[in-house]
Parts: C-alpha cells; sequence; structure tokens
C-alpha cells in the first residue's frame, strides 16, 4: 500500500501513462535486500486490488507487481543477464557493490548530495586555484631546497677529503660556502614551510565550506576519498537523481573521460 501510495504520488496522470505501472515491464517489491542478491527466495505474485499474494510459478508476467524473489531467479524467469541489466540503487554496498560483483550488471548509482557538491565546486573554483598556485610554488621551493642541500653535501665530502690531504685554503673555501649555502637552505626553508602551511590551511577552509565535519564527498584533500574509490570500482555511472537520465536517449552511450595517470600530466600539459 506504502509502495502504491508514493508511486501513484510520483508518476500517475503524467503525460507518458496514465497509472504508475505503466512506467515498467516488472514490478519487484519486498526484494530484502541484500538477501535478494545472495538469497533464494521465491516471487510472490500480489493481486494489486486485493494486496493477496500467492507463490508465483512461470515466467514473471508483464506489468505484475511481485514480492521478494532474488536475483538469479530474476535473470532466469526474465532471460535477461549481466550487463543487460541497469540496476539503479542509492547505497553502495546494499545495491551497487552486490549487483556488480554478484551479476556483473549494469549499475548507477544516486548521490542526492552531488548537487549540493557541484554548487560548492562552482563557489570555490577561486579558492581551489589559489591552493593549486600555492602547491605549484611549494614544489619548485622544495626542488630548490633539494639541490642545495645537495650541495652542501657535496662540499662537506670535499671538504674532509681536503683536511685529509692538508689542502687548507680549499678547506676554508668551502666552509664559507657551506655557510652562506646553510643561510640560503633555511630562509628557502621557511618560505616553502609558509606556503605549506597555507595552503594546508586554505585546504581546510575549502573542505569546511561542503561539510564542517565530513568536508567534501569525494575528496579527502587533494586524494579521493574512500566513497570516491568505491564509486569509481562498482558503479558504472553516478548522478544526483535519476530523472537526469531524460535528457538523453535510452540508447545513449556514456563514455568516460581519459583516465590520466601521474607520469602522463606532463605529456598533457605539453
Amino acid at each position: 500500500d506504502y509502495t502504491n501510495a508514493v508511486m501513484t504520488y510520483l508518476l500517475d496522470q503524467q503525460e507518458y501513462f496514465s497509472d504508475w505501472q505503466g512506467f515498467f515491464e516488472y514490478i519487484l517489491v519486498g526484494g530484502a535486500k541484500p538477501g535478494f542478491f545472495n538469497g533464494h527466495q521465491s516471487f510472490f505474485e500480489v493481486d494489486q486490488t486485493s494486496g493477496l499474494m500467492k507463490v508465483n510459478s512461470g515466467k514473471l508476467k508483464l506489468n505484475h507487481a511481485y514480492h521478494g524473489g532474488n536475483a538469479k531467479l530474476f535473470e532466469a524467469l526474465t532471460g535477461y543477464t549481466g550487463d543487460e541489466i541497469l540496476y539503479v540503487g542509492d547505497h553502495i554496498f546494499g545495491d551497487i557493490k552486490s549487483s556488480k560483483d554478484l551479476f556483473n550488471w549494469r549499475t548507477a548509482l544516486v548521490l542526492d548530495e552531488l548537487e549540493h557538491e557541484i554548487t560548492m565546486l562552482e563557489k570555490q573554483q577561486p579558492l581551489l586555484e589559489k591552493i593549486n598556485k600555492l602547491f605549484m610554488e611549494k614544489e619548485k621551493l622544495d626542488e630548490e631546497y633539494q639541490t642545495i642541500r645537495s650541495l652542501i653535501g657535496a662540499n662537506y665530502r670535499k671538504s674532509k677529503a681536503a683536511l685529509l690531504k692538508s689542502q687548507d685554503e680549499l678547506y676554508q673555501e668551502l666552509a664559507i660556502q657551506n655557510a652562506d649555502l646553510e643561510k640560503k637552505a633555511a630562509n628557502v626553508l621557511k618560505i616553502l614551510t609558509e606556503k605549506y602551511l597555507t595552503a594546508k590551511k586554505l585546504t581546510k577552509e575549502r573542505q569546511q565550506s561542503f561539510h564542517p565535519v565530513w568536508g567534501e564527498m569525494m575528496k579527502t584533500g587533494y586524494e579521493r576519498s574512500r566513497l570516491a574509490a568505491q564509486v569509481e570500482d562498482y558503479a558504472c555511472i553516478y548522478t544526483s537523481r535519476v530523472s537526469n537520465f531524460r535528457f538523453y536517449n535510452p540508447n545513449k552511450e556514456f563514455l568516460s573521460h581519459y583516465d590520466y595517470l601521474p607520469h602522463e600530466q606532463t605529456l598533457k600539459k605539453k
């Protein structure tokens, strides 16, 4: 009754069909996930007038409602298998991971928080560019610092050899060079640390603008969040709401962007 009331409210009297049942070939309720994917319960045909149920026998009928069942039996009774089926769900483990791992179904994950995230991403883009610039400057300073430290190390080894050979003049010259290099290294390290702390502070502020506790949904600092990694592994596609698909032809083929690895980023910039 609850399902019927909700679906009637959402879909009845739409321009396509007179009642919500017309939107679906098969209507399945009470699947009891995760049991639907790893269980063996039977389908029960539901009389939509009386609400009474009887054990289903034979193929599933079009436009009929069924209670319970399991995924393996659904494939057997409908003839659809594997990537012929698109499973849409809003739970990464209860819906997406189970249907992908156990049956290799196509999966669409609904993340309604995305609408807020996208709005915030656009709003925080200038701050992100500022943070990226700070990290690029930090990277150059870090290379400069490491170069200076390498020179200091090389001079130190030369000065030890000069001392053993009683080359006092060379020893003194190297000592003066290293003193200057140490000052330069300290100055670079100071600026580098300031850049890093500023970037870290701005990154935290940016994360808290998405959510005061959890931060950005798909990122932890500069890295993918645990959720983002799971979405990438198990969801064929994700969106903020199912109705977004209405903007596309049912035969639309969605292709992901080329996935650049770290060593390819330089080639991309060239």
